[in-house]
C-alpha cells in the first residue's frame, strides 16, 4: 500500500471519531484534551 493511502485512512478514522465525539453534548471534553496535547506538541517545536 502507498503511504498516502495509509495516511488518508488514518485521518478518515480520526475525523469520524472526532465528529462522533463532538456530536454528543458531553463529548467536548475529549476534544479539549486532544487540543491541549497538540498545542504542547507544537509549542516544543
Amino acid at each position: 500500500m502507498d503511504t498516502s493511502i495509509i495516511i488518508f485512512i488514518i485521518t478518515l478514522i480520526f475525523m469520524s471519531f472526532y465528529i462522533f465525539n463532538e456530536a454528543r453534548p458531553e463529548g467536548s471534553k475529549f476534544s479539549e484534551t486532544i487540543r491541549e496535547t497538540l498545542k504542547r506538541f507544537f509549542r516544543k517545536r
